[in-house]
């Protein structure tokens, strides 16, 4: 890959994290340039797009997921605040083995440095979880659905894609680390389909 295309590359991550709308965005999803992209333009989103990476970050060895989670961190850790009512990709199983779901909770404490937060949820606190798997935030007052959850508005663009992946990353982190869930003989349920509020 050129540094042309480690620059589309970068910009297209940034332009993911941050939530750009389709129509502001000089990348393709994939990484591509959008016909008519300045140079002013591109210089512009890397200078943006580079501040939010960590200074020993190796563009050239940092998977395109990678980024988007370094620069959503980032971006994240200015965003929110101590009380905010958030929607997260639960890192613990509520409703026994196997239970990951986005879940409401009230942030108690952010650590800037780590990139993690604390959430309490309606039964217990989850901690140490990464500011990228925070999705959204409660407004009692918009009358929209995002995530399959009403009242909630997207923090940096709605990415269901995202919150997948992320289900599945804290349900392998937790398995690694207790062990996987005891066989059972319920269908798997589809992560998307069980998202919900307050839990």
């Amino acid at each position: 890959m050129n540094s042309i295309q480690n620059t589309a590359c970068l910009i297209a991550a940034y332009e993911t994290a941050a939530g750009l709308p389709d129509n502001e965005r000089i990348t393709r999803t994939d990484g591509t340039w959008r016909p008519g992209v300045t140079e002013q333009q591109a210089a512009s989103l890397y200078r943006q797009a580079q501040a939010l990476l960590a200074p020993e970050t190796k563009l050239l060895s940092t998977s395109r997921e990678s980024l988007i989670d370094q620069m959503r961190d980032a971006l994240l850790s200015r965003e929110l605040s101590v009380g905010d009512t958030v929607l997260f990709a639960a890192t613990e199983p509520y409703g026994g083995p196997g239970d990951f779901a986005l879940r409401g909770g009230v942030i108690q404490s952010i650590d800037p440095e780590r990139k993690t937060c604390s959430v309490q949820g309606r039964f217990f606190p989850m901690d140490d979880v990464p500011l990228h798997y925070v999705l959204g935030r409660y407004d009692l007052d918009l009358h929209e659905t995002h995530y399959g959850v009403p009242c909630v508005q997207p923090l940096m663009g709605e990415h269901p894609e995202l919150a997948e992946r992320y289900l599945r990353e804290a349900e392998a982190r937790w398995n690694t680390q207790y062990g996987p869930p005891a066989a059972s003989s319920e269908a798997p349920k589809n992560t998307m389909q069980a998202m919900g509020g307050m839990s």
